[in-house]
């Protein structure tokens, strides 16, 4: 059999189109080609194939037994080709052999990481992504031992961790939030005081630079909350709802919490904020470094989007 038959895509796309059109007209116009170069497309394949896919008369076009039995064939060799030629495209631009571990911070990058990870795909589709969950002291050993190649998180500042370099994707405002209950919702914003004076849950993935920076806050704003932390992202939610304590942080990540029950309040006289961005592992190669770098970008301008 002549392997133009397998190597010209246009003849079986040709063939799909008319399978799935069953009309001559409407698949030439699908594929934006005249209706006679269509049918002397599926004519040279019924040639080379020595088999008739059509039953054609003047009125009514359909597949003939031979022809049920190759569409599916033909539909899975056109998704080859385009697996093929989209494979081509990534090494062509240097990411062949590559893979994506991407660490997200637990509980706390349900409103950013689909963002991330949205952009990646579209930036290299091919290239496979494993993201996880993650808590920040064990992504960090897995960073710097180049088990993931980067972590969403969010930092107040620049970070400064040896061995890793930081992307920065956007600033994030620190906001309040609370039960519906809560006697506090009925303020359109709270000062840094009013908030103080409930019990204060600081969520687990708060431990180190972030809370640190609260902690400042609270010297400089000269109150002393009484912190309550849990263990989990779970119990914490669960003390917050039930109205036991409020809570502040970014308005992305708090923000995706408002649905279990939670309302969100800005934070006025709050000279602290933070960055969401990926902690990068600065021996991963420069064209991941650069395929990172173009995803935050990426993920930037659709979370700013969604404030508009």
């Amino acid at each position: 059999m002549d392997m133009t038959v397998v190597t010209d895509t246009r003849r079986l796309m040709a063939f799909v189109a008319v399978a799935e059109a069953l009309h001559f007209g409407r698949a030439a116009a699908r594929l934006g080609i005249s209706q006679p170069t269509l049918s002397e497309k599926v004519t040279l394949l019924e040639k080379q194939l020595g088999i008739d896919l059509f039953v054609r008369d003047t009125r009514n076009v359909r597949l003939t037994e031979a022809g049920r039995s190759m569409l599916p064939a033909a539909v899975e060799l056109l998704a080859h080709g385009e697996r093929f030629a989209s494979r081509a495209d990534q090494v062509r631009r240097g990411l062949g052999g590559l893979s994506i571990r991407l660490g997200c911070l637990e509980g706390s990058v349900e409103r950013v990481a689909p963002y991330v990870v949205s952009a990646l795909r579209i930036l290299a589709p091919d290239v496979p992504l494993i993201s996880e969950p993650s808590q920040v002291d064990a992504a960090l050993v897995q960073l710097r031992a180049s088990m993931l190649d980067a972590m969403l998180t969010f930092e107040p500042g620049v970070p400064e961790y040896g061995g890793l370099d930081w992307v920065e994707i956007v600033g994030d405002d620190i906001v309040v939030a609370m039960a519906e209950s809560h006697h506090l919702t009925v303020n359109s914003t709270l000062t840094v005081a009013q908030a103080c004076e409930e019990g204060l849950a600081m969520w687990p993935a708060y431990r180190g630079t972030v809370e640190a920076a609260f902690e400042g806050l609270f010297t400089r704003r000269q109150v002393r909350p009484q912190i309550i932390r849990h263990q989990s992202y779970a119990s914490t939610l669960l003390h917050i709802v039930s109205g036991q304590a409020i809570t502040i942080g970014p308005r992305f990540a708090l923000a995706s919490a408002v649905p279990r029950g939670l309302v969100i309040r800005p934070l006025v006289n709050c000279d602290v904020t933070v960055a969401w961005g990926l902690l990068v592992d600065s021996a991963v190669q420069a064209r991941m470094k650069a395929m990172l770098t173009a995803a935050a970008q990426a993920a930037r301008r659709s979370m700013l989007a969604t404030l508009t």
